[in-house]
């Protein structure tokens, strides 16, 4: 892929494991570390990734900072649903196979109130949420936030559930996964699924 330079090393106890790469090491340092969570007694939610858009956020503020400099925003902040669905491909199916192994975790994917069926903003409510193409702005760590805080109490104490956001393995062998919280998010408002 893209990112064929980059080394992805897993570690236990300080001991490098050598012959585990990519995938396989991301998954298993993933299910090793909601082991030791949960053995500890800890009530862990997992919170996906935000949308990745394909440009930079500051591309959707109007910017002039003297006569010579002049940027018109982007007339639409957001990146299509379809767009993200093939990125989740790189790393949702691993994450869910650890996830699967792990029920008591909850799952907490911020796509639930950051997208519609068509599309992920990088603009919500009047709040520019990310500093760059990946990253959440202090302004959009706190939108996120704002709209989280109603939902953690339910997703900490409530019984491990699945819902199904975006497509099934059924309708294109894509299941992005389990989210505790579409019923939550339905009573913020956030975009109909």
């Amino acid at each position: 892929g893209e990112r064929d330079d980059i080394e992805l090393a897993l570690f236990d106890k300080g001991q490098r494991i050598d012959g585990v790469e990519g995938e396989a090491a991301f998954g298993r340092g993933l299910d090793q570390t909601l082991q030791r969570l949960e053995a500890a007694g800890k009530r862990v939610v997992l919170m996906h990734m935000v949308p990745e858009l394909d440009f930079n956020a500051r591309e959707c503020i109007d910017w002039h900072p003297n006569r010579f400099v002049n940027r018109t925003p982007r007339p639409d902040c957001s990146v299509s649903r379809e767009l993200i669905r093939k990125r989740n491909l790189e790393f949702r199916p691993a994450i869910e196979q650890v996830l699967g192994a792990h029920p008591g975790v909850r799952v907490f994917d911020p796509h639930l109130l950051m997208c519609s069926d068509a599309v992920c903003r990088g603009k919500r409510d009047g709040v520019l949420l990310y500093r760059d193409d990946d990253h959440l702005s202090l302004d959009g760590a706190r939108w996120l936030g704002t709209k989280m805080k109603d939902l953690l109490p339910g997703l900490i104490g409530a019984a491990p559930a699945a819902a199904v956001f975006g497509l099934t393995s059924e309708e294109g062998g894509y299941n992005p996964g389990r989210s505790d919280v579409s019923a939550g998010a339905a009573r913020l408002g956030a975009p109909a699924r």
